[in-house]
């Protein structure tokens, strides 16, 4: 994980500009001593490479930016430098051509926003599980939202994206995408591309072992992703003990009331942890607000999650007026199919390409899921159904996924 960054005037080491991801301080002695001996060993040779040194219990990483200005990342010991000196040399262009353009003073005001896509990664969280366990409601949580007091489907696989929640230098992206089993053969796309995954259940035996089948197709289709479970609705009379739940899994569970805002402290605890695990540090003892931050922007997103679904129906209504407001919503002019794409790009290692440059496309993929239901179903109790008739098949795609929230066509590459 990076922890700071340092804009430095090697001749005198003055700090020029700095960013701070991870609570940790770097001593100013250390950044001094870093830069006094990098100076000395480039001495020696000229033509020597940029090796991280490790001062105290951080590594530091430098690359020249130019004319006696130096970027300075600092780590923590196990990081894999080669990707970080990677990353500092996107950096050091574009900081590079600032200074050209803006000159320096100007760049140093803009630093943060200049390195900010050399340093931030994504982590992609999966929320997975049988429709209506509460994965959307875990999301409004997450996010401090109010939850939704009654059910609708997410909408096939149109995934639910909030990103912009901040965990050091890694931006978590959270994807909500359905749970009717009639989409579950389209899932293996989105565990390929996720870095952890949490299966949600709502603690009944019935939906538990549902969820234990669903366990065992992450398994066989992402082998390697972490993943654990969110035993949810503990507050219902007839919920099992997390404890119960986890022998029955075999992954590590925890309790959750997602409609609990109370709870929501529990669940960014939580979400630490499992980030925590993945990216391979350890949480300090400090309060949540400071290892998380939210942006607005992730705030906005939790809102705009409400207009991808359908609104209440109004029995009242007459059935034309409702399909006016339904295209009103949906801004579409065929109001009785719905035809969901996603795009990914899968490497032959199963894994989300990102930026496919490199890559040549050698397999197209398209697969098709019918809707055996002609005719709009009545919604069970508690639960609403969208007022839509999707009678034509939905298509899950890979092709490349940037934005997780594009569309495209399916495609495999290596």
């Amino acid at each position: 994980m990076i922890h700071n960054t340092f804009l430095v005037r090697e001749s005198t080491i003055e700090v020029l500009a700095s960013t701070r991801y991870w609570p940790v301080e770097v001593e100013e002695a250390d950044l001094k001593e870093f830069v006094a001996t990098r100076a000395e060993l480039r001495k020696t040779d000229t033509s020597l490479q940029e090796i991280p040194l490790i001062i105290g219990d951080n590594k530091f990483h430098g690359w020249s930016c130019g004319d006696d200005l130096l970027l300075v990342f600092v780590t923590d010991t196990r990081e894999d430098e080669h990707g970080i000196f990677e990353r500092m040399e996107k950096a050091s262009e574009t900081i590079r051509r600032k200074i050209k353009k803006d000159g320096l003073e100007e760049t140093v005001k803009e630093y943060e926003s200049l390195i900010e896509p050399s340093v931030i990664t994504r982590l992609k969280i999966a929320l997975v599980g049988e429709g209506g366990v509460g994965k959307t409601t875990t999301l409004h949580l997450l996010l401090g939202d109010k939850p939704p007091t009654q059910y609708v489907p997410t909408i096939a696989l149109n995934l639910e994206t909030v990103e912009n929640i901040r965990f050091g230098n890694y931006s978590l992206v959270l994807w909500d995408f359905a749970g009717q089993e009639r989409f579950r053969n389209l899932w293996r796309f989105y565990f390929h591309g996720a870095d952890v995954i949490f299966l949600v259940c709502d603690s009944t035996l019935r939906n538990v072992l549902i969820s234990k089948d669903i366990l065992k197709l992450i398994r066989r289709d992402a082998p390697k992703v972490p993943v654990f479970a969110l035993a949810n609705k503990q507050d219902l009379p007839n919920a099992m003990k997390p404890e119960v739940v986890q022998k029955i899994l075999g992954i590590p569970t925890y309790p959750m009331v997602a409609i609990d805002k109370e709870r929501r402290d529990e669940m960014l605890r939580i979400l630490m942890n499992a980030a925590a695990q993945y990216v391979g540090v350890a949480l300090p003892d400090l309060p949540t607000s400071e290892l998380l931050r939210f942006s607005d922007e992730a705030a906005r997103k939790a809102a705009e999650i409400e207009s991808l679904r359908a609104k209440p129906r109004r029995e009242e209504e007459p059935a034309e007026e409702e399909e006016e407001e339904i295209d009103e919503d949906f801004e579409i002019d065929d109001l009785e199919t719905i035809e969901i794409v996603e795009e990914v790009l899968i490497d032959e290692d199963g894994h989300i390409v990102e930026e496919p440059g490199e890559y040549e496309i050698v397999e197209e993929i398209i697969e098709e899921v019918e809707d055996e239901h002609e005719t709009e179903e009545e919604a069970p109790a508690g639960e609403e159904i969208i007022g839509i008739v999707d009678e034509s098949p939905a298509k899950a795609v890979a092709d490349i996924i940037e934005d997780v929230d594009e569309t495209g066509s399916e495609t495999s590459a290596q």
